[in-house]
């Protein structure tokens, strides 16, 4: 988790996407369920208070990890920790969405 101090970049900086990790959205499935928010608060709070929103995929990525197991499909590819074509749509669908509703 990185904050941005530099005046010039913050001016151009419109809002911030907290990504999870893999394990962040899998997690339940272990037992191990990550119930902290201490990354994506620090975020919050250190933006919020320079007027720049923070938006966190983690929800959106968990509901479509369920929904998408049972046809044996994942978000992350199966042997990586990136997002797979599945899961860049579900997270660009959503960053577009706050995109067009903060023009």
């Amino acid at each position: 988790t990185h904050i941005f101090s530099d005046k010039y970049l913050l001016e151009k900086i419109k809002g911030i996407f907290f990504i999870p990790t893999k394990y962040r959205i899998y997690s339940s499935f272990f037992g191990k369920e990550i119930n902290h928010n201490a990354a994506f608060n620090l975020l919050k709070n250190e933006y919020s208070s320079l007027g720049i929103p923070v938006y966190n995929l983690t929800s959106i990525l968990k509901e479509e990890s369920l929904k998408r197991l049972k046809n044996n499909e994942f978000v992350f590819w199966r042997d990586d920790t990136h997002w797979n074509p599945i899961g860049i749509e579900i997270s660009m669908n959503e960053v577009k969405k706050h995109i067009i509703d903060n023009k």
